[in-house]
């Protein structure tokens, strides 16, 4: 099959969304043709098995592009297989279905989240659910949901209600030979990696600065991975609150060292103070390290642990019970294991990217063999 991915973030920025796509076009690159399209943000993209091809769009938005030339650049396709939201992307895929060239290709919308955001962004995010998402969910051929959890509340769930042959569960997942636990000491590390930029607000960094102030250990450290236009701001809340010798920035570091800090770990944190997060690479990746999780309890989200077994859910939004589901594994080294050993056969049952491609590539050639 000729397959084409788009989608509006691509490793090395920091995105699950990108990562996703990544390993999912990597994998499916070993037996079929595959090209991943990508706007051209003067970034060096990561390579792979697949082909990269880059488009300028006529304008942007933040992480929105206006790109009418997409429907030329994807018509030869078999697939095109969209992580959506991607505004100015999905409208056009859709008129390529409306227009029927002669060989149309199948349509796949990946539904990573909800569309969120603050001030116009907002405003857009609103006035597009309302006017729009109606005629693309109803035209795409077929629509990829990370869980049921997330599909029965989030934005699109009349959808999913609607047209219930349309959907399929496919989670994100993990390369559970690169994430795997080590013999490394655990040290009493919470950790996460997240983008810091404006656009990814929701991941509840200032939450957990604030519950390391709660925690007022000094043998207890927080670090974060990631980097963005919030990074000052993060800084400055640790600054304020006193927890400079507590909180480490390690800004964006390669991809292939994270499987370390996962190991170090006692905990990783996921403290999401939105419901648009429909699941972690973060979590899944520390779960694979046999590292324990911490993540708000949000649709989607919740279901990437099994609770209280491999993962602790938390109020959203409360900095006290994060402390305290914290301090629950950085003061029980022995449920520390427990967990972490339920978190890795979690990972190798329903995570692994290899699993998950195989079932992708079944539901593409499932889709072109349907007229």
């Amino acid at each position: 099959m000729k397959i084409a991915y788009i989608s509006p973030v691509f490793p090395p920025l920091s995105s699950g969304m990108g990562t996703a796509c990544y390993y999912t076009a990597n994998e499916i690159a070993k037996s079929h043709n595959v090209t991943i399209f990508l706007c051209d943000r003067k970034i060096n993209y990561k390579t792979g098995n697949f082909k990269t091809k880059l488009f300028k769009p006529w304008f942007s938005f933040g992480y929105a592009d206006f790109v009418p030339q997409i429907m030329q650049l994807v018509k030869d396709f078999d697939i095109v297989h969209l992580y959506y939201p991607y505004f100015g992307i999905a409208e056009f895929l859709w008129l390529l279905k409306k227009i029927k060239y002669k060989k149309c290709p199948k349509i796949v919308f990946h539904y990573q989240m909800d569309m969120v955001g603050k001030g116009i962004t907002k405003v857009i995010n609103k006035l597009h659910q309302k006017f729009i998402t109606s005629f693309l969910f109803k035209t795409v051929d077929q629509v990829f949901v990370l869980s049921d959890d997330y599909a029965k509340n989030c934005a699109i769930k009349k959808y999913y209600l609607k047209y219930p042959e349309k959907f399929k569960v496919v989670p994100n997942g993990v390369d559970i030979e690169k994430f795997k636990p080590n013999l490394k000491q655990k040290n009493k590390i919470i950790f996460t990696a997240q983008a810091l930029d404006k656009a990814h607000f929701f991941k509840g960094i200032d939450i957990l600065i604030k519950a390391i102030k709660i925690i007022n250990k000094p043998d207890v450290k927080l670090i974060i991975a990631g980097d963005g236009n919030l990074l000052s701001y993060y800084k400055n809340l640790v600054n304020k609150y006193g927890v400079h010798n507590s909180v480490i920035f390690l800004g964006n570091i390669n991809h292939n060292k994270l499987t370390n800090y996962y190991n170090l770990a006692t905990v990783t944190a996921v403290p999401s103070t939105q419901p648009t997060e429909s699941f972690s690479i973060t979590a899944a990746e520390s779960m694979a390290c046999a590292t324990p999780v911490v993540v708000s309890d949000w649709p989607g989200l919740r279901t990437t642990p099994d609770a209280n077994k491999s993962g602790l859910l938390v109020k959203p939004n409360n900095t006290d019970d994060l402390a305290e589901k914290l301090l629950f594994f950085i003061n029980n080294p022995e449920q520390v294991k427990k967990f972490g050993q339920a978190g890795r056969e979690k990972v190798e049952k329903e995570y692994d990217w290899e699993k998950i491609c195989e079932k992708i590539i079944n539901y593409y050639k499932n889709l072109c063999i349907k007229k």
